[in-house]
């Protein structure tokens, strides 16, 4: 999971979500256009242009001898969208432009520069006004974060543990602030779907699920049918299929041989369903941990079953091999586009759940010490 500060630090980034598509009826004309100038373009820099939707390819922007652009494209509802330099580098990264594009609707991207390119003023629709509001709402939170910079920079380096604690504490709290009140903007903007892309990006494992449920429900009809509000759905389901005393979610897929294993078989037994991949560093990692619990536990009905997000088979075996994981192991070799990844609602690995006898869930992500003392409870 990526640390709190990092994310409140950093501007909001605003990127693809790689899950399953929904299908949404058109609600007006299907077409839209972009039109901006951008000024003082260097030598080489390249424009692109990205709708946040299922598979939607980057289109190229060309600028004309002044600068000028004109992007065309389909959109069966109003959609976030980015404008973007395609070969920033690491030391010169640009931040890219956030806007809505909505059927039948011109959208005006006023004057800028590359270097300004993330605030221009943008015209056009009703959702752009609404991601003004929602932006200064989001704002108003950065510029308190801002003042807790340099103080944390100070105790991480010098290793103030105390003051480091203290200050990711207030960064904790600012965050679920920030959170709540974009979730507090959509209940009450039921017909926005600014507000539903908005909500959908600031879902989080740590928001609890009654409140998702209640941003989804304030939606009107008209909304909840549109790809983001759907996508918070999907969060919810998954939510729901992956909460503690539900029952897993069964699925079959294949072990290094060939053989095909379901979640099911291991009814009986107390089982880690791990989800990892060769690749992940972090996971390799945890492995030693997890051998050490398998040890301690695989004669008292404790098992392991491997789920692996990798693509390279090859790879993956020697893995196994190395890391001595010597328990069940399985994969389609489809990586993060693998059915268990969207069945489970796996965002990052290694993550994991622990099931009991009867492939109920009674806990999640158990990490190094955490898993040997649950298994030693249930288990004694």
């Amino acid at each position: 999971m990526k640390q709190v500060y990092l994310f409140l630090f950093s501007a909001l980034g605003l990127y693809a979500c790689e899950s399953a598509n929904t299908k949404a009826k058109p609600l007006l004309d299907s077409s839209f256009v972009i039109t901006g100038t951008i000024t003082s373009v260097d030598t080489g820099k390249i424009l692109g242009f990205q709708l946040f939707s299922d598979n939607t390819p980057t289109d190229t922007i060309r600028l004309d001898k002044d600068g000028h652009f004109t992007i065309k494209g389909m959109a069966t509802e109003p959609l976030m969208g980015n404008i973007f330099c395609i070969n920033a580098t690491e030391s010169n990264r640009i931040q890219p432009l956030s806007l809505f594009v909505e059927p039948g609707i011109t959208t005006t991207v006023a004057s800028t520069t590359l270097a300004n390119l993330s605030t221009a003023k943008v015209e056009g629709g009703n959702s752009n006004n609404e991601v003004r509001e929602i932006e200064s709402i989001i704002s108003s939170y950065s510029k308190k974060m801002d003042a807790l910079k340099d103080s944390f920079k100070i105790a991480y380096q010098s290793g103030n543990q105390s003051a480091f604690a203290l200050i990711q504490d207030k960064a904790l709290k600012l965050s679920q602030e920030m959170r709540m009140s974009v979730f507090d903007y959509a209940k009450e903007h039921p017909k926005s779907h600014a507000a539903a892309f908005y909500a959908f990006r600031f879902l989080s494992p740590e928001i609890n699920g009654d409140v998702v449920s209640k941003v989804y429900e304030a939606f009107d009809a008209t909304i909840k049918k549109s790809l983001y509000a759907q996508k918070i759905q999907e969060v919810l389901n998954v939510n729901k299929r992956t909460a503690i005393g539900s029952t897993a979610a069964n699925f079959t897929l294949p072990t290094p041989e060939g053989k095909k294993i379901q979640l099911s078989d291991f009814r009986g037994r107390y089982l880690l369903l791990d989800f990892w991949a060769s690749w992940c560093g972090p996971c390799r990692q945890e492995n030693p941990n997890v051998v050490k619990a398998y040890q301690m536990f695989k004669n008292k009905g404790f098992t392991v079953l491997g789920v692996s997000l990798d693509e390279d088979a090859d790879k993956w075996k020697e893995a196994i091999q190395e890391d001595k994981l010597n328990w069940t192991h399985v994969s389609d070799l489809h990586g993060w586009k693998s059915d268990c990844v969207a069945l489970y609602g796996i965002e990052a690995i290694p993550s994991n759940f622990l099931l009991d006898k009867e492939g109920k869930i009674i806990a999640k992500n158990l990490r190094g010490k955490d898993l040997e003392d649950k298994l030693a409870e249930i288990l004694k």
